[in-house]
């Protein structure tokens, strides 16, 4: 009975070592670990700081691009200027310089918007080779040596529209797809884009322009308006963000049409900066339709513009065009950047 009794008690006392030594190992976990998550979070915050006072637009390697979306501290303030754009858009139809005119602009850093007359709907024309080199590109991706297959160019197509530009592709010669879509995109060659649109894969150009939001009628008619302003600045977005292509394809695309061989329109209204655009022109029963879409990389602030318009002298159109590249420019060099609206 003793030995019993003596037993049970060492074994109680060895479960109350037990019980006090977990209390004090919990404890000291318990600090060591709070110690621990506070520094790192001290250094985390520490971090964001530094972050929002050094905003990064995107890398060297790759500077049309940025996908990363994220806000940025720091940025300017922003005030509207709409009614300035509105003001110059009423005097151009007033004046008859202009039948419709539609503007839809974007900041590129911080997503502030406004459109005016972004319902209209218009002729895309060469606008609609930017989804074609899309398609190439995405096709590109799951068929390797796609860019380098060769095309000859044996003879003219009939019915195209004149396309007086300098450097298209010439009968005769054998272009890479790589050097067609570059002729598309960079001199609005109407040969390169029907030879390419002959060899186009139509499911990915199907799909394509379903993920561009796009809804393209099957046998578009030359009187047909079916694209708005906001439409083909989705695109230039959906290209910036690299939310289609990957990141070098949507660079490789944007590029390009940092290239294009059209100087008036958006261009001309921003000085010295650099434009990633694409202009469309159409002409149907005396009427013309006159397009300008890009993104402005204005090193603080930059910006997606698009300006499409209808009339009756293209070059009046261009003048309108750049009349308001010109105060969108200004108004976001003085700090008026618009609110944002739905």
């Amino acid at each position: 009975m003793k030995y019993f009794k003596s037993k049970l008690f060492s074994k109680k006392i060895s479960w109350l070592y037990v019980v006090l030594f977990s209390l004090v190992f919990g404890l000291l976990f318990s600090f060591t670990s709070n110690h621990f998550f506070n520094k790192k979070q001290n250094e985390v915050t520490t971090n964001s700081a530094q972050n929002k006072q050094t905003p990064t637009v995107n890398s060297s390697n790759q500077p049309f691009i940025n996908p990363i979306l994220t806000c940025v501290g720091g940025l300017r303030e922003l005030k509207p200027f709409k009614n300035k754009i509105q003001t110059i858009i009423d005097k151009a139809k007033l004046e008859g310089k202009a039948k419709e005119i539609s503007v839809f602009f974007r900041s590129m850093r911080n997503g502030y918007l406004f459109g005016i007359n972004r319902r209209e709907k218009y002729y895309p024309a060469s606008l609609l080779k930017v989804p074609v080199m899309m398609a190439y590109l995405k096709q590109a991706v799951i068929t390797p040596g796609l860019m380098d297959q060769k095309v000859k160019f044996e003879k003219p197509f009939a019915g195209v529209p004149p396309n007086n530009v300098n450097g298209k592709i010439e009968l005769g010669k054998e272009y890479t797809i790589k050097e067609l879509i570059e002729k598309m995109v960079v001199v609005s060659d109407n040969d390169a884009t029907l030879l390419l649109n002959e060899r186009i894969n139509p499911a990915i150009y199907s799909n394509t322009l379903k993920e561009l939001g796009l809804s393209i009628p099957e046998r578009a008619l030359p009187s047909e308006n079916f694209i708005g302003v906001e439409d083909f600045g989705r695109i230039l977005r959906i290209l910036y963000n690299s939310s289609y292509l990957n990141r070098e394809l949507s660079n490789f695309a944007l590029m390009l049409l940092s290239k294009a061989q059209y100087g008036d329109g958006i261009p001309s209204g921003t000085g010295s900066k650099e434009v990633a655009h694409k202009f469309g022109e159409w002409m149907y029963k005396g009427e013309f339709q006159l397009h300008d879409c890009g993104i402005v990389y204005d090193a603080e602030q930059p910006y997606m513009l698009c300006v499409m318009t209808k009339g009756k002298d293209i070059k009046v159109l261009s003048g309108v065009i750049a009349e308001i590249s010109k105060a969108v420019s200004e108004s976001v060099v003085n700090n008026n950047v618009p609110v944002m609206e739905e």
